[in-house]
């Protein structure tokens, strides 16, 4: 439901204000607005400090704080709560006594190992992918004179054997007695050369390689020295950097343990007093009092009122029950299964205060009209070991962003949904009879009174279920709008909303009396309703009305795609048992099984992803055009309900 709202306003001495607003921030209920006095005072703090720089040296220190939370993010994810038994300090100067002299050491050395850290571990990865590299330089230096010589290294990409003839042959000739060379093959068709030469030599046999298109193989940018020193330092950095990576580690993981808890700690504190600060810049002020507006749920107020008259002698409290609904926010309060039906509000926008809650209903009719789309026991089992998977957070998939995002209140949101989803699609598919498109009598089982109902084979009825639905909805909705516009006080849209609801009674009469399906008796009552309704349209919005007066009724039989979605989706899946048993006989027992195999779960997986696509976009699509257009679509554009309470210190638990 949408919760009752009451204007609040508290007038206090402005000596209180650091309290009083701490007060307010750890009760978490009032929604802050502006409350400015015409020719009033500005907001100097009455100790002599200076708002705006008390903003900026909050803003500056909870820059420091985010960057070491930052970095202690690279470590691990330590848990975050606030030390036990250490009370968080609130005012500023408690803040900054307490934390400040830590904060540069810290920061200083976090940054020193984190940046050691990461250089480390680009030199390994470097090392890692030349290591073949350095294995066969070692053997190639080995096999090489070294006394007086310095080494050309290269590589040959593959098909460039021609030209490794031509350097033999080229050195041999010209420089006889003061060259070798040596080479080994690589992968990738490729070949390392290394040819030892005199110094005298080397710039001209450089060139000469150059222009026979052989590269010089290339050592990382932080090996120092020439080519054998650099293959040793390669070599000696497979053991001594995974040694200073495991010191870096462990140090790490003391500061982490010893500072992560009161830094974020200091990061929240610091978070709740800017807050705070940004907040009283919408205070009223005069020389020596304060005033706070703002809106409380009604069911909140007494316990509110309460608790700041005992810890604020003499505070004063005034409450105003709202009688419009433009200025008031919109909290919601759902039961737990409504809750994360939230989510489609959130995506839709905030309805006005005074508008009937649609959650609880979306809640209803979401699921159902999933489980008739989907209509598939074995369907639904996925969905459901799909959600629950989601909703322990993705264990096992080295995903950390999409292991993060099941673990938000949308993830969990989003998968309970689902969850409810896939069981509705499980107690309907048990009323088809339907198990990966197999009927019971290929189960095994067999018919039992008109149980199973077969969407195949009942496509009528089905038809007439998904109608009746539709009719329920659609119905409601203009109840909603009734409902909406009296609490407005909108005479007109009360008139359009019942005008639109008799036209949907009266076409469904005479047009159900067209087509034979209702009794002849009931066509004069529709062309009746029909006339009465006439000029409630036109009070309600002109002759444009008149034109949408079929609409409703175009509106339920639009819930007739429900039928249609679930149909095609059981069809098809007989379909695709049909062509995995065809291929059964294709080849032996052995490759037969595995064709049917391929077929069955490569087919059923695409029609699986596309039922879930459209048990979701549709059931979508109908609550947003045919349900919310009658009651609440015009209501959008309400404030959220955003209480100015403490941000609350996150726990990432190991």
């Amino acid at each position: 439901m949408i919760r009752a709202m009451k204007r609040v306003y508290l007038l206090y001495t402005r000596e209180k204000q650091d309290a009083l607003v701490s007060r307010l921030q750890k009760l978490g209920l009032l929604h802050l607005e502006e409350s400015r006095l015409d020719g009033a005072a500005a907001p100097v703090d009455r100790g002599g400090g200076d708002p705006a720089e008390a903003r900026k040296q909050v803003e500056n220190l909870l820059i420091k704080a985010r960057g070491i939370c930052d970095l202690l993010a690279e470590v691990h994810p330590a848990p975050t709560r606030a030390p036990a038994g250490e009370p968080l300090p609130t005012r500023l100067e408690d803040l900054y006594q307490r934390y400040r002299t830590a904060l540069d050491p810290l920061e200083g050395r976090l940054k020193a190992l984190v940046g050691e850290r990461r250089e480390l571990r680009d030199r390994l990865a470097a090392g890692e992918r030349l290591a073949e590299t350095v294995r066969v330089s070692e053997e190639l230096l080995r096999s090489l004179p070294s006394e007086g010589y310095v080494f050309l290294p290269t590589v040959l990409a593959p098909g460039q054997q021609a030209a490794l003839a031509d350097v033999r042959r080229t050195l041999d000739q010209e420089l006889p007695g003061q060259s070798a060379l040596a080479e080994r093959p690589l992968s990738g068709d490729r070949t390392e050369l290394v040819v030892a030469v005199r110094p005298d030599f080397a710039p001209a046999v450089s060139e000469y390689l150059e222009s026979k298109g052989i590269r010089s193989l290339a050592l990382p940018p932080h090996v120092t020295g020439g080519f054998v020193d650099g293959i040793a330092q390669l070599k000696a950095e497979t053991v001594t950097i995974p040694q200073r990576l495991s010191e870096i580690e462990k140090e790490l993981g003391e500061l982490a343990r010893e500072h992560a808890s009161r830094v974020f700690a200091l990061t929240n504190a610091l978070e709740n007093r800017l807050a705070q600060l940004e907040a009283a810049a919408g205070f009223g002020y005069t020389d020596y009092a304060l005033l706070i507006s703002g809106w409380i749920p009604k069911d909140g107020f007494a316990r509110f009122e309460e608790t700041l008259r005992q810890e604020f002698p003499g505070i004063i409290v005034r409450e105003e029950d709202v009688h419009g609904h433009d200025d008031a926010p919109v909290a919601f309060k759902e039961h737990p299964w409504a809750r994360p039906y939230q989510l489609f509000m959130q995506s839709f926008g905030t309805p006005k205060a005074g508008t009937v809650d649609p959650i609880p209903y979306i809640s209803l009719f979401f699921p159902v009209f999933f489980g008739l789309i989907v209509g598939d026991v074995g369907y639904g089992l996925i969905i459901v070991a799909l959600a629950l998977w989601g909703l322990r957070g993705l264990p096992g998939l080295n995903r950390p962003a999409l292991q993060k995002a099941a673990r938000s209140e949308t993830g969990r949101y989003a998968m309970t949904i689902m969850l409810h989803g896939g069981l509705f699609s499980i107690i309907l598919g048990g009323v088809f009879g339907e198990f990966f498109g197999l009927g019971i009598e290929q189960l095994g089982l067999h018919r039992w009174g008109f149980w199973p109902f077969s969407r195949v084979e009942n496509t009528i009825g089905f038809l007439l279920v998904t109608i009746v639905l539709g009719a329920a909805q659609v119905t409601l909705g203009f109840l909603f709008g009734m409902i909406t516009a009296a609490r407005h006080g909108d005479r007109r849209h009360l008139a359009a909303k019942i005008g639109l609801f008799l036209s949907l009674v009266a076409f469904t009469l005479i047009l159900g009396r067209l087509m034979n399906i209702v009794p002849a008796r009931l066509l004069l009552p529709g062309i009746v309703i029909l006339i009465l309704a006439l000029p409630l349209l036109i009070y309600g919005g002109g002759m444009m009305v008149i034109l949408e007066s079929l609409s409703p009724f175009v509106h339920v039989i639009s819930y007739a795609r429900i039928m249609g979605f679930g149909v095609a989706s059981v069809i098809l899946a007989e379909l695709i048992n049909s062509l995995a048993g065809g291929v059964s006989a294709i080849g032996g027992a052995v490759v037969g099984v595995i064709l049917t195999v391929i077929v069955a779960v490569m087919f059923h997986t695409l029609n699986f992803v596309l039922d879930v696509y459209e048990g979701t976009i549709q059931s979508l699509r109908l609550h947003w055009v045919e349900f919310f257009e009658k009651f609440i679509l015009e209501q959008l554009g309400g404030k959220p309900y955003r209480p100015f309470k403490e941000k609350e210190i996150a726990v990432n638990e190991p």
